[in-house]
């Protein structure tokens, strides 16, 4: 049987708290689908221009990675606006100068 990684990348808000994140993302992880060896993991990636950029990382059957990707990208939008953890969207802080 293949086993395959799925990494679900997801942005949240600075202010959003990083460990509720963690703790929402590896809930979604506990599916019959998901193999407990490796564990999965859930890291920091990157700090964005809009957003603390974390991925969700599991492994899976072969045969389930579609569904699980897609599944778990929904599950995260959903379950982290439930938990009050913000989704950002890019931007622009824009300075208006004015001739004196």
């Amino acid at each position: 049987e293949t086993t395959r990684r799925v990494d679900i990348n997801v942005g949240i808000d600075y202010a959003s708290d990083i460990q509720l994140t963690r703790a929402v993302l590896l809930k979604i992880a506990e599916d019959s689908r998901v193999k407990r060896d490796p564990a999965a993991a859930v890291m920091v990636t990157g700090l964005g221009d809009s957003a603390v950029n974390l991925q969700l990382r599991v492994w899976v059957a072969g045969a389930d990675f579609w569904a699980v990707n897609f599944d778990f990208i929904e599950q995260a939008k959903e379950q982290l606006t439930a938990a009050g953890i913000g989704i950002p969207f890019p931007q622009r802080v824009v300075h208006l100068l004015q001739d004196k």
